[in-house]
């Protein structure tokens, strides 16, 4: 299963509709402290698609609260969406951990290019 959190309410159900679309289990938050407590809940969540700069808790800091719960899955993948970071922002994010970054705007081909890199349905 695949979490997108977004705070840009249209980005993020554009995001789970396309998804869908293509037969893959999708959930959607745009609240990222309501997703923290999603993946406490859910560890059939696989992958994270999250964006990096939204009120209260950034995706960064997203991936490393969820990393510290330690009912955590551990094979779990965080990939960051960003319109904003430069060069050392995008290295700063994959230091983190992030299994990838998506520069907004993104064709959805690259998100799906992105996630099929490894299986991750569950």
């Amino acid at each position: 299963m695949i979490l997108v959190v977004d705070d840009e309410e249209e980005l993020l159900e554009e995001l789970v509709e396309m998804l869908e679309r293509r037969g893959l289990a999708v959930v959607g938050e745009s609240r990222p402290r309501a997703a923290l407590d999603l993946l406490a809940l859910r560890p059939e969540i696989a992958v994270v698609v999250t964006d990096w700069r939204m009120p209260g808790l950034d995706g960064l800091a997203l991936m490393r609260a969820a990393r510290c719960d330690p009912c955590a899955r551990r094979d779990r993948r965080f990939f960051v969406m960003t319109g904003h970071e430069g060069d050392a922002g995008l290295a700063q994010a994959l230091a983190a951990g992030a299994a990838g970054v998506l520069r907004k705007p993104f064709a959805p081909e690259e998100l799906i290019a992105a996630l099929e890199d490894r299986a991750y349905e569950t």
